[in-house]
């Protein structure tokens, strides 16, 4: 069984070697432990465990980075590499039950952004994520309270550093003095005694200001042990550590009552100068005078590079918008330049084309046949009805019933003719009906004939009719297929014209760029800044903080989508802010209900909304790399009592992010930092920047 430290008590920590997390049975903390821990590597890890506690933090370092590249990844070494980072001790009084953390080094970037933090979570299991994440927000709330005392400090020109418990104050007050009678602004860390007396001397917050925001580190010593002196160490290692990983500084020592190869190793390939003399000051204010030059000659031509980067990308920009432009204008005037889609679309309409017409042929030819056939039947029923009227049985048939008619009467009349007179009558009397029976079987033959014609007649002229408002149908079908595929060329310019348009407004339309949209209060166009595009959309998030408002208006546990913010945004800010074009671009977004990084508070479901807040990832992931976290309030907000700072001009604003209780919001601070912790909800001095997707164009 393994055996380390308690990074609390500091007593014996035993543990197995499937663990990775143990609890000390002295103090009762648990801690996580290295899953790579073997007999070779042991002493090793004891060690730098060893120089962690003596605050031998950069000695540390070097061993955990030379265990981390011989074994392998192991989440307990990434934590560890952050506490020499942060310089973080763990100590109690005797009159405290509590273990207190201490960070002894500042850093500008917060530990949940730290690259080793991220390493260690993503290397740990359930137990040590659980022990990383509650020692992180101890050092989190730490770092904060730090950071904002470190903001209202002076910032300097020049660090001179010296061991604060040697005679070397005298050296360092001297050179302090004459770069400040030459209108530098100079850092000199108190004595021992005198930082005694005043409060706030020499902390941390203090000496990260001085190291983040000084040009130039004068090391004045006159001995090695001073030189080396733990705390005087760090400081000149942190600062040396800053120009390797870029930044523009520089460092220079002046020793004295000492050999320059008795200097820290670190120390001997920098500038020196040795007191010596009356001229030292001259040499070492002309030393100075040319590092300051050359670090603001490094930065000029830096930003300069970076204007020029600027510039150079602004006309790539503009070369591109008027190069699109100029294809616009060229459509109209050249041939069309059909790509492999609009030749299959080309393709596809002449087909349908083609199909149209043969149908339409087709149709036309069935209507001709039908027309043919009604004309000629029609012809024969006109003459057959012309024959039928002057058929000559019809006048024999009248004179044959008026035959009957004077024979009948004739017979009825004379009663006294002789018995064979009247047989005589009566037999032509029936001979002259047997003679109009056969003429009118003979007529009816021929009107049963003629109406069976006129009947043939009629349907064919249906179908005459029918077969004739088909092939108009189908006519008027292919022609407008035939005008659509002869004015295809100018649908392919009007959707070339469109896709160059489209390229166009993306191109106005890049992230970081700036655009206004709408009015709020109703008369102030609200500015926004363009941090995400997705197609031919782009995520806007306003420029500056456009009102004070509540989270919610009651004291109790809240989320964003039961919130009366969101409400607003979604109901009375949309309606009155936007005109209808402008709502009719505002799209209905998918909202995600995200937790806290640190707090495992209840988001509430995910929503819908047109506008919105950022929730706390959001906000690192579209605004921390650009800078954009801090925001000014419009006078509006400040009419109405957003909390501003008055050094940076920022000012507090929500986000949708629960914080560390039910009835906490996350919120950004009026220093740019995000605030996971958050405040009340019902709180009403807090700023919002709403939030929306958007379509680029109409």
């Amino acid at each position: 069984m393994p055996t380390l430290r308690c990074k609390y008590c500091r007593n014996s920590l035993e543990f197995s070697y499937r663990d990775t997390a143990a609890k000390c049975w002295n103090c009762g903390y648990i801690q996580s432990v290295p899953r790579t821990l073997t007999e070779e590597n042991a002493e090793l890890y004891k060690q730098a465990q060893e120089f962690l506690f003596e605050k031998e933090f950069d000695k540390a370092a070097r061993i955990y980075k030379d265990l981390s590249a011989a074994s392998f990844n192991d989440a307990e070494l990434a934590w560890d590499s952050i506490m020499c980072r942060f310089g973080i001790e763990y100590s109690k009084k005797h009159s405290e039950k509590e273990y207190t953390t201490t960070v002894h080094r500042l850093s500008g970037t917060i530990i949940f952004d730290d690259a080793d933090y991220k390493k260690a979570m993503d290397l740990a299991d359930a137990n040590q994520k659980q022990v990383f994440r509650r020692d992180a927000i101890a050092i989190y709330d730490i770092q904060k309270r730090m950071l904002d005392e470190a903001d209202k400090q002076k910032p300097c020109d020049i660090f001179v550093m010296y061991n604060i418990k040697s005679s070397d104050s005298f050296a360092a007050t001297d050179i302090a003095d004459m770069l400040k009678n030459k209108g530098y602004e100079v850092y000199l860390p108190l004595t021992a005694e005198a930082a005694e007396l005043e409060s706030g001397a020499n902390t941390e917050p203090v000496i990260f200001s001085a190291i983040r925001s000084s040009k130039i580190m004068v090391v004045v010593g006159s001995s090695a042990e001073a030189l080396e002196e733990l705390d005087t160490a760090s400081i000149w290692r942190r600062y040396l550590n800053l120009i390797a990983s870029g930044e523009d500084k520089d460092i220079a020592v002046v020793y004295r009552d000492m050999d320059e190869d008795a200097l820290p190793e670190e120390l001997k390939d920098i500038s020196k100068l040795e007191i010596a003399g009356s001229e030292y000051r001259n040499e070492l204010l002309a030393m100075i005078n040319e590092k300051l030059g050359a670090i603001k000659a490094k930065e000029d031509q830096k930003l300069a590079e970076e204007k020029a980067a600027l510039e150079e990308a602004e006309n790539e920009r503009n070369k591109a918008l008027a190069d699109l432009m100029s294809k616009v204008e060229e459509i109209d005037n050249s041939d069309v330049d059909y790509t492999i889609k609009d030749h299959d679309e080309y393709d596809r309409r002449l087909e349908m084309l083609l199909k149209h017409k043969r149908r339409y042929e087709q149709s036309l030819c069935a209507y001709e046949d039908t027309k043919k056939d009604y004309d000629q039947l029609n012809d024969q029923y006109q003459d057959f009805l012309q024959r039928t009227e002057s058929n000559p049985l019809n006048a024999r048939y009248k004179e044959i019933q008026n035959q009957i008619s004077e024979k009948a009467h004739s017979i009825q009349s004379n009663v006294y003719f002789r018995k064979e007179t009247k047989k005589r009558d009566q037999q032509e009397l029936m001979e002259l009906k047997q003679d109009l029976d056969q003429i009118r079987q003979r007529l009816d033959a021929d009107n049963d004939l003629l109406e069976n014609m006129r009947k043939n007649v009629e349907m064919r002229k249906k179908q005459m009719f029918a077969a004739q408002a088909n092939m108009l149908a189908l006519k008027k079908t292919f022609e407008r297929e035939r005008d659509e595929i002869r004015k295809f060329d100018d649908i392919v310019r009007e959707k070339r014209k469109d896709e160059l348009l489209m390229e166009a407004e993306k191109l106005k339309h890049s992230v970081g760029d700036k655009i206004t949209f709408g009015c709020w209060p109703e008369e102030k166009p609200v500015e926004w800044t363009i941090i995400d595009t997705k197609d031919n959309n782009i995520l806007i998030l306003s420029t500056m903080v456009i009102d004070t408002k509540k989270f919610h208006d009651k004291y109790e546990d809240i989320t964003w989508e039961k919130s009366y913010i969101r409400s607003f945004l979604n109901s009375e800010f949309y309606q009155k802010a936007f005109t209808d074009d402008e709502k009719k671009r505002i799209l209905l977004s998918p909202v995600k209900a995200e937790k806290n990084p640190l707090y495992p508070i209840d988001p509430g479901n995910d929503t819908e909304d047109k506008i919105f807040l950022l929730s706390v990832s959001e906000v690192r992931k579209y605004l921390e790399s650009n800078d954009l976290v801090l925001a000014e309030p419009t006078p509006y907000a400040l009419a109405y009592n957003v909390e501003k700072d008055e050094k940076t001009g920022g000012c507090y604003w929500w986000l949708r992010t629960p914080g560390n209780a039910g009835c906490n919001i996350a919120r950004v601070s009026s220093k740019g930092l995000i605030l996971e912790h958050g405040f009340f909800a019902s709180d009403n001095h807090n700023g919002i920047r709403p939030a929306m997707w958007i379509t680029i164009g109409t």
